[in-house]
């Protein structure tokens, strides 16, 4: 989705990023997922951003044509690497982790569940549908 948009993929992070690990929400939330992956996408803005593993990664390790926006970076310039990402104008919402493997109660599910309802099935409370 997110080239489908206008971003950009990196091809490798350097190694292999995952596992259970804990990530940190836009809004300030931290929960534990379960992803395994080795790519990572670059929303063409950081609206988009929407939430990125709290362990990053060196820019020298990235795999990756051109410079990553400023905004891809920590306070200690390190990469932070995407685990969800929000186009409101397509109304579309993805995450890189496995939220089918998390368990129905874990942190992690329960902030999938929350924003696929706020995100994408409402509009200020009011549920819409498909159509809409």
């Amino acid at each position: 989705m997110n080239v489908a948009f206008g971003g950009t993929l990196i091809q490798d992070l350097g190694r292999q990023h995952g596992g259970e690990h804990d990530v940190d929400s836009r809004e300030g939330e931290l929960f534990e997922v379960n992803s395994y992956h080795h790519q990572m996408v670059v929303p063409t803005r950081e609206e988009y951003l929407y939430a990125w593993a709290t362990e990053r990664v060196s820019e020298k390790a990235v795999t990756y044509d051109g410079d990553l926006p400023p905004f891809m970076f920590d306070e200690q310039g390190r990469v932070r690497v995407t685990e969800a990402a929000y186009w409101p104008e397509h109304r579309a919402f993805a995450v890189q982790w496995h939220p089918e493997w998390l368990a129905l109660e874990s942190d992690g599910t329960q902030w999938y569940l929350n924003c696929i309802q706020t995100l994408l099935l409402s509009t200020k409370g009011k549920v819409v549908s498909a159509g809409e």
